[in-house]
């Protein structure tokens, strides 16, 4: 391991609780996955993987523990409310060592797919500024990124997630998972991050149909 890497901050993003109208559940659930996913990409800074985070879904445990058990050194919480045709997120952004709040925002915007990747961008910016970190052109890129402009297309992509977190990784569940995906590429054929899922649950099928294990 380098000096580089080992300097390197690693964050954990706590599961986004929901609150509001149902649709609050799936978003909060769909856009944890996907901020995740997107944080990952970047080379800025590390963070914790989806999976050990979602032990933490309903903890009561601190801020310290919690960055303690997982080596986090920062941790971003948050919360989804729909209201209508708006959005509400609130996001804090916590020094695990200290449990000090060393950012919050909240983001009061229209419900459209441009202004959800919009907020997934201002959080990616906001924790590097506030780690004096600066991005490459690369991780800017990135950040800037609009895989969909479609909110059909993204509500369905994130209905997918929360199917699949929701219901577990079986058979049944992967094929409305499958169905769910197909309609969103069908109201987007260029949004990659679909198709790509799609991908991944006819693989893992496959792998099923043909008696390997799946994990």
């Amino acid at each position: 391991t380098t000096t580089a890497e080992q300097n390197t901050p690693i964050i954990a993003v706590l599961p986004f609780f929901a609150s509001g109208s149902d649709d609050g559940g799936f978003l909060a659930t769909g856009l944890h996955d996907d901020l995740l996913t997107r944080l990952a990409r970047l080379n800025a800074f590390k963070v914790i993987s989806r999976t050990s985070m979602m032990e933490y879904a309903q903890t009561t445990k601190n801020m310290r523990e919690i960055g303690e058990e997982l080596g986090a050194g920062y941790i971003l919480q948050g919360g989804v409310q729909v209201l209508g045709v708006r959005v509400r997120i609130n996001a804090q952004f916590i020094d695990a060592q200290t449990d000090q709040h060393l950012w919050a925002e909240t983001y009061d915007r229209e419900l459209t797919a441009l202004d959800l990747f919009d907020i997934q961008a201002d959080l990616a910016r906001a924790i590097a500024a506030k780690l004096s970190l600066t991005l490459s052109g690369t991780d800017t890129a990135r950040i800037d990124s609009i895989p969909t402009e479609s909110i059909i297309a993204y509500n369905a992509y994130l209905r997918a997630i929360e199917l699949k977190d929701r219901r577990g990784l079986n058979t049944e569940t992967s094929l409305l998972v499958i169905e769910t995906l197909e309609k969103s590429v069908e109201t987007d054929p260029k949004f990659a991050d679909a198709k790509a899922a799609i991908d991944a649950h006819i693989e893992l099928q496959t792998k099923k149909l043909y008696g390997h294990d799946v994990h």
